[in-house]
């Protein structure tokens, strides 16, 4: 198992628990340049982290690159609300929640990102903790 961050505090914080689980790799890198190889890993996962990267298409496009062909994408996101008041209170939050939360955004269209990335997206899970989330099983396009 390898973990990637951007942040060298937080990976010196995940090292301990990294360690315990059996990471065998924590590493420091960028969402649009992942320092692996092309078709090198055979599942990806990520949790609460397409809200906070500045281009959600070429993060995707990266994912897709290092994943082998038919690889497994499992991600879980809070994403932009159906209901027309809420997306608008997300709208309306997401400049500040940004400022205060590391540049995530409240109101990112997430599964359509994912769609439009070319992933073939096998499942997917609506449902609310506080604001909508949703869990996204997908292939790799390739």
């Amino acid at each position: 198992m390898i973990a990637l961050d951007r942040s060298p505090h937080m990976l010196r914080r995940a090292r301990p628990a990294a360690a315990a689980r059996g990471a065998t790799e924590l590493l420091l890198g960028d969402d649009d340049a992942l320092p692996l190889a092309t078709g090198s890993v055979d599942a990806a996962v990520s949790s609460l982290v397409l809200c906070s990267v500045a281009r959600p298409a070429e993060t995707l496009a990266e994912v897709a690159r290092v994943l082998r062909p038919g690889g497994a994408l499992r991600l879980l996101k809070h994403v932009r609300a159906r209901r027309p008041a809420l997306a608008a209170a997300q709208r309306a939050a997401s400049p500040a929640w940004s400022w205060l939360a590391d540049g995530c955004r409240l109101d990112r269209d997430t599964e359509s990102a994912v769609a439009e990335a070319g992933f073939v997206v096998e499942e997917r899970r609506r449902f609310t903790l506080g604001v909508p989330h949703v869990a996204i099983w997908a292939r790799s396009p390739r």
